[in-house]
């Protein structure tokens, strides 16, 4: 029962992360824009995350808020990090399954 109990929310934890990036998806497109016209490529920057001996490495995406000399982009980057939306792309870890919602919002 208890496994039972993991997957339904698992399954829906994923079905959740499908309709914010869905319902999401124009602004990300726009912030995606933004920080490549003010600091170039790459938009979306990824982080290994460690995992337990055995298993794959986890990759956790987020939009990148520093300029390749290491600055940070200026008003872009302190607005995307203060409330968070540059966490938004991990969204992505969620759907497919490598991260728990909970995770997005308490690190």
């Amino acid at each position: 029962m208890k496994s039972l109990t993991r997957f339904l929310l698992s399954l829906l934890e994923r079905l959740v992360a499908c309709i914010f990036l869905i319902v999401l998806l124009m602004p990300l497109l726009l912030i995606a824009l933004t920080i490549h016209l003010f600091g170039g490529t790459p938009v979306i920057v990824s982080k290994e995350l460690p995992c337990m001996p055995g298993k794959a490495v986890r990759h956790h995406y987020r939009f990148r808020t520093t300029a390749p000399d290491g600055t940070f982009l200026r008003g872009i980057g302190k607005f995307l990090n203060l409330y968070s939306i540059d966490e938004f792309p991990a969204l992505w870890n969620v759907a497919r399954g490598d991260m728990r919602l909970w995770d997005l919002f308490y690190r």
